[in-house]
C-alpha cells in the first residue's frame, strides 16, 4: 500500500492475508464484499457484526484458517539510496480484526446529506481523513499523520493531539468550516484519546446529543441555530453569520454570544410576522440550546474543547437538515393526498352525471 508518501507492506506468518491495503486507501474497495457497507436503517454500527463480516474473507475455502496467526505490518520511506522503515507493527488477525473493526465504527456519523448526486459517504478512505487537516495536501509532510491513522487502523494506537489543532485550524478559515471528513476525524480522535478538561459522553458522538454536559458542544449547536435563524429571515446572503464569527465562537465564545443572541432577536421578529409557523420552530431549538448553557466559559476553549465545539456544529447542521427534509416530505405527501381527493371527487362528479 503506497499513500501520502509512504509505503506499507502485510504479511502474516500463515494462511490468507488480509485485504488492509484495499480496505485502507481503495475508494471503491467495495465494503459491502466484506461486510463493512453499514445498514442504513442503523444509526450506530453493530461491532459484533463488523467484526464478523470483516472474517468472512477467511471462512469457507479457508476454513483451516487461523485468526492467531501472526500479522505483521511495516511502513517504509525513501532515504537518499536507502529504504527507512518508519513504524512496524507484530500482532495477531484477530487483534488486526477488532481494531480495524473499530476504526470504522469510529467513523459512524450521522449524515448532514444522506442522498441526493452527491450524498455523503459512510466511511473514508486514508488521503481524505488526512487531507482534511491541510489546505492542500500535496504540498504538506503527511508521512507522520498517514503513519498515525494506519497505526491507529491495525493497532489502536491513539491518534495525535495535534490532529485536533490542524483540524480546528482549517475549521476557522475554510469557508466550508465542519466539512465531514474533517468531523469524521475529528470523532475518531476524540474516541481515540482521554481529555480530562472534557465532560464528554463518548457513546453519543455519532448524532446529536442534547444531553452532553460541556458547554463547548452546546455553544457549537448555537452557532448553528443562530445561523439557521439568519438565514431563514434573510435569504441569499452572501456572508453567513457562521462565515463572520465561527472562528471567535469557537475559541472566545464569552466575547461574542451576547451579541450574536442580541443580533437574533431581529432575525426572529421578521421570522414571527412573515412566518409565524417557521418562527415558532426556530425559537423552540434556540431555547432549547440555551436552556443546556447555564454560563459561558470564562476562558478561551482549549483545543479539545475547540473540537467538541465542531461536532456540535456539524450535530446541529445535520439535525436542522433532517428536519427540512421531514418538512419536505410532509408537504408533498399532503400535496400529494390533496391531488388524489380532487380527483377522487372529480370521479364521483363525473360518475353521477
Amino acid at each position: 500500500m503506497k499513500t501520502g508518501g509512504v509505503t506499507f507492506a502485510f504479511w502474516t506468518k500463515e494462511g490468507a492475508t488480509l485485504p488492509v491495503g484495499q480496505i485502507l486507501t481503495d475508494e471503491d474497495f467495495d465494503l459491502a464484499s466484506i461486510g463493512l457497507a453499514p445498514d442504513p436503517t442503523k444509526q450506530k454500527a453493530n461491532a459484533q457484526e463488523v467484526g464478523a463480516a470483516l472474517s468472512s474473507p477467511f471462512k469457507g475455502a479457508l476454513a483451516d484458517f487461523d485468526p492467531k496467526a501472526a500479522f505483521y505490518a511495516v511502513g517504509m520511506t525513501p532515504s537518499k539510496s536507502r529504504v527507512a522503515v518508519r513504524t512496524h507493527l507484530t500482532t495477531t488477525v484477530a487483534d488486526t480484526l477488532h481494531h480495524l473493526r473499530q476504526y470504522f465504527a469510529a467513523q459512524q456519523l450521522v449524515k448532514i446529506n444522506p442522498a441526493g448526486k452527491h450524498p455523503d459517504r459512510s466511511t473514508y478512505d486514508l488521503y481524505p481523513l488526512v487531507s482534511a487537516m491541510y489546505r492542500d495536501a500535496r504540498k504538506e509532510h503527511t508521512e507522520p499523520d498517514v503513519d498515525a491513522l494506519v497505526q491507529f487502523a491495525l493497532s489502536g494506537q491513539p491518534l495525535p493531539r495535534s490532529f485536533l489543532v490542524k483540524l480546528n485550524a482549517r475549521n476557522r478559515v475554510d469557508e466550508y468550516h465542519v466539512t465531514r471528513p474533517r468531523a469524521v476525524l475529528t470523532k475518531m480522535v476524540l474516541l481515540s484519546r482521554e481529555f480530562k478538561e472534557l465532560e464528554m459522553d463518548k457513546d453519543s458522538l455519532d448524532a446529536l446529543n442534547p444531553n452532553q454536559k460541556e458547554p463547548a458542544y452546546h455553544l457549537g449547536r448555537l452557532l448553528a441555530v443562530l445561523d439557521d435563524i439568519q438565514t431563514s429571515a434573510m435569504r441569499g446572503v452572501n456572508t453567513t453569520l457562521v462565515d463572520r464569527f465561527y472562528g471567535s465562537m469557537s475559541t472566545t465564545p464569552y466575547a461574542v454570544v451576547g451579541r450574536l443572541i442580541h443580533g437574533s432577536q431581529a432575525h426572529l421578529q421578521k421570522l414571527r410576522k412573515e412566518k409565524p409557523g417557521v418562527y415558532k420552530l426556530k425559537q423552540d431549538e434556540l431555547e432549547a440550546v440555551m436552556s443546556r448553557l447555564k454560563d459561558i466559559p470564562a476562558r478561551p476553549l482549549t483545543t479539545a474543547q475547540q473540537a467538541l465545539f465542531a461536532l456540535g456544529y456539524y450535530h446541529q447542521r445535520a439535525h436542522i437538515s433532517e428536519g427540512i427534509r421531514e418538512g419536505k416530505a410532509a408537504k408533498d405527501a399532503k400535496a400529494e393526498a390533496e391531488k388524489n381527493a380532487n380527483n377522487d371527487a372529480t370521479d364521483t362528479n363525473e360518475g353521477d352525471q
